[in-house]
């Protein structure tokens, strides 16, 4: 073999590898982080105080952009839930940053009123749900109380794309959303022992217009979209969360 091909082939073989180890560097990746929060000088057991446990991903591999993006609607997610959205656009807070501002209002409101002795829970987890070279699926369930007759459940999925850390849309699983939506009324009707006569109303059900809808918030599982109904979404808060899981063809 000439020295020529030989350098060839070398370069090439060379070119592979960096291409092949490049594009799994380019994926999207994250590794779990928690932030612990509790008002300074407050015992739980004797005072009322503001408690946060959260746990979230943080992504560290990837494309920067890609990272940048993905840690960004992880964090404003965080922010809308302890409900500083609004302030994320004039303040840039952290999270650690935001749960000392959330504090700062507890603590005023405790000096506002004596006699005020409800304590403040906040509560985030997170969990993989699919991975693939293309995807990564993550669930963010956060439970936040902040007085009132009771906490705030929800849980949100979020289908990033691996290489660009964008959030992947319905669409783009589902194919042609009047048969997909179709499919999933009739999962959710079977699953629910909905009658094929009853309307959603009679069943307790507030669907605008009495009419099934899609929720915003899906998984994409590989083989199936699974659709979560929050609480409030579709129905009084006591009746619960409502998931079914649609296979996509």
């Amino acid at each position: 073999m000439s020295r020529l091909l030989y350098v060839v082939l070398v370069v090439m073989s060379l070119t592979a590898c960096t291409s092949v180890t490049e594009k799994q560097k380019a994926r999207l990746d994250y590794q779990v982080q928690t932030e612990m929060y509790k008002t300074a000088h407050c015992e739980p057991e004797t005072d009322a105080c503001l408690m946060a446990s959260i746990t979230y991903p943080r992504f560290t591999k990837g494309d920067s952009l890609a990272v940048l993006l993905a840690n960004r609607i992880i964090k404003n997610s965080i922010l809308d839930a302890l409900g500083m959205g609004e302030a994320e656009g004039t303040t840039d807070f952290g999270i650690t940053g935001a749960l000392a501002e959330l504090d700062k209002e507890f603590v005023q409101l405790k000096r506002d009123f004596n006699t005020y002795s409800t304590g403040w829970s906040i509560e985030i987890d997170s969990r993989e749900l699919y991975r693939s070279d293309t995807m990564l699926v993550l669930e963010v369930n956060y439970m936040v109380f902040t007085g009132g007759a009771h906490g705030n459940h929800t849980t949100r999925y979020f289908n990033f794309h691996r290489h660009t850390g964008r959030l992947v849309s319905l669409p783009a699983f589902a194919g042609n959303l009047n048969d997909f939506t179709s499919r999933a009324e009739f999962v959710f009707r079977k699953t629910y022992h909905l009658p094929a006569e009853a309307t959603y109303e009679e069943a307790g059900f507030s669907f605008l217009g009495n009419t099934f809808t899609l929720p915003a918030n899906y998984a994409f599982l590989g083989d199936s979209l699974r659709l979560h109904y929050n609480p409030y979404e579709i129905a009084p808060y006591a009746a619960g969360d409502f998931t079914i899981t649609v296979a996509v063809e």
